[in-house]
């Protein structure tokens, strides 16, 4: 299971960079607070993939790596055509870390009563 999730892991990286590269993308019907909405949702799925694929030691290295990532994803799209950083989508994209983290460490301590 390790290495299925980190392959799914490395494949979500890839998605999104690929989605980053697509000039001029414009979600139909999807306003821009829906647009904020689906930041938290991609990057919560990033930070549950990088949570169970074990590829770091602790909370903070993932918190790290998982905004590092989007602001480079961010500072990405300023160079694709029709696209543009936006500090409000890399807060979202926080955000939707933050919160994923939040859901995870309470939810292993429910069931599990653990702490990290």
């Amino acid at each position: 299971m390790g290495k299925r999730i980190v392959s799914l892991f490395f494949l979500y990286l890839l998605l999104i960079f690929y989605l980053s590269s697509i000039p001029n993308l414009h979600l139909k019907n999807v306003i821009y607070f829906q647009d904020l909405f689906l930041h938290c949702i991609e990057y919560s799925g990033l930070t549950v993939l990088a949570y169970y694929s074990y590829l770091f030691k602790d909370i903070p290295s993932i918190l790290l790596f998982v905004e590092l990532f989007a602001f480079s994803d961010e500072f990405h799209q300023f160079f694709v055509p029709g696209r543009t950083f936006s500090f409000l989508d890399f807060l979202a994209d926080f955000i939707g870390a933050i919160l994923c983290l939040i859901v995870i460490i309470k939810y292993k301590e429910k069931i599990y009563g653990e702490r990290n």
